[in-house]
């Protein structure tokens, strides 16, 4: 039996919003997460364009920490990332859940 493709839509997505710092191999910048799940999330830039569909992007902000992943679409300034898989991304992310939303 193959997997389930990945499907970003499916998720149960939390809508939250707050500052952060995004990294990819076009530099740093500023940016704000919009919503986030154990799956990924949604990444909008205040400025020039993070990065493309493929590349790697680290996401770092008091309320997370450090996570990273592949942005896996991209719509303007806007990019959704699909986070590394692991039992670490899941516990930042509940933390958030349970401390802000």
């Amino acid at each position: 039996m193959q997997p389930k493709p990945f499907d970003p839509r499916s998720r149960k997505r939390v809508l939250t919003m707050f500052a952060c710092v995004a990294r990819s191999s076009a530099g740093a910048a500023p940016a704000t997460v919009m919503n986030l799940s154990t799956e990924g999330l949604c990444l909008r830039n205040d400025g020039a364009a993070l990065a493309r569909v493929g590349d790697r992007i680290e996401v770092a902000s008091e309320r997370v920490g450090r996570l990273s992943g592949t942005v896996y679409w991209r719509r303007g300034d806007t990019v959704g990332v699909r986070l590394d898989r692991s039992t670490n991304t899941a516990a930042k992310i509940e933390s958030h859940c349970r401390a802000y939303c």
